[in-house]
């Protein structure tokens, strides 16, 4: 993914007209350092939660959030990763679409403007379109992979290894289903990691089977399907998996992979 490339001193001011009223964009607090950072965790992984503690050790912060009455929905960050770089940012799922992530991105860059910046950098750019049209940002020739290059990335375990390819409908099995995720992640949480695979889109990489490696899989639904692709990944490069799944009976059916 390439970086882009942002002209400050061309930015208009003022906020995105279409946001919200209730929603509040603000820099955070030293003392919301506790609130924010498991929240990005939870959502977003270790990789952006570390690059967000970077942020909040400065004076001011250098991370913005948007919060819906008293509950934090996103957050922005800039300066963290290297000097004159935006990101990352995130916005809660329930709340996207609504203009929040362009504010925390205007909001972000109009601060590094204020700090003395005239350019900033959209470090490996997923939605180029989206910042394109938001800010007039230009893709950097030749900046793939860029900084990132070699990263190492955190293995997680336990829920927070949950593969958010899709949401769990709001039905008694899926109720049950997930009682019965947290039971097996507390009965496991010390012994090794799992991973909870639900449907919708899945694309298997080498990166994700260095990120699975030794895990267990709790899967239901479309998530068998993925137990299946994962399985045959892993098993060809050299690994074992374990996987747990609802059979036909309605009983745990395990098998090695």
């Amino acid at each position: 993914m390439p970086d882009m490339l942002v002209r400050l001193y061309a930015l208009p001011e003022g906020r995105p007209p279409r946001l919200n009223p209730d929603v509040r964009i603000r820099r955070a607090l030293a003392a919301e350092r506790r609130v924010v950072i498991p929240w990005i965790e939870e959502r977003f992984g270790a990789g952006w939660a570390g690059e967000a503690e970077t942020a909040f050790s400065s004076t001011p912060a250098r991370i913005h959030v948007a919060h819906h009455r008293d509950r934090i929905v996103g957050f922005a960050c800039h300066d963290v990763t290297a000097l004159g770089f935006f990101g990352p940012t995130g916005v809660d799922a329930a709340m996207r679409g609504k203009g929040i992530g362009e504010a925390l991105l205007v909001e972000s860059l109009l601060s590094m403007r204020a700090a003395g910046y005239a350019y900033a950098i959209i470090g490996g750019v997923g939605p180029a379109e989206f910042y394109a049209r938001a800010v007039g940002a230009v893709e950097i020739a030749g900046s793939t992979p860029g900084i990132y290059d070699g990263m190492l990335f955190p293995r997680e375990s336990g829920v927070r290894n949950l593969i958010r390819a899709a949401c769990v409908r709001k039905t008694a099995a899926g109720a049950l289903f997930l009682r019965r995720c947290f039971a097996l992640w507390a009965s496991a949480m010390t012994r090794s990691p799992f991973t909870i695979l639900l449907g919708g889109a899945l694309t298997p990489t080498d990166r994700l089977a260095r990120q699975l490696e030794g895990s267990r899989f709790v899967a239901a639904d479309g998530g068998m399907r993925h137990a299946r692709t994962l399985g045959g990944r892993s098993r060809s490069l050299g690994r074992r998996l374990r996987f747990h799944g609802r059979g036909a009976s309605g009983g745990v059916r395990r098998r090695p992979a």
